[in-house]
């Protein structure tokens, strides 16, 4: 897997949120209704706050907000 280690990071937790049922979508084509669990990658927050690393949302309803640990 190549790439800078911020996105192997990205495409490994991607990988796991997938085997774990959640559908992984990028904030341009997501749509909180087309399955049960989805996670949008880079969701964009208020201005002041930048963007969420993963925004999860339960039957079309937000569930949480998620933040990697910058690690690298």
């Amino acid at each position: 897997m190549g790439g800078k280690p911020e996105q192997r990071a990205r495409a490994e937790i991607d990988r796991l949120l997938a085997a774990a049922g959640w559908t992984v979508q990028s904030v341009a084509e997501a749509d909180g209704h087309v399955s049960r669990g989805v996670v949008t990658g880079e969701f964009p927050l208020k201005e002041s706050l930048g963007v969420a690393d993963y925004a999860h949302y339960i039957e079309g309803n937000a569930a949480g907000v998620i933040e990697m640990a910058r690690a690298w």
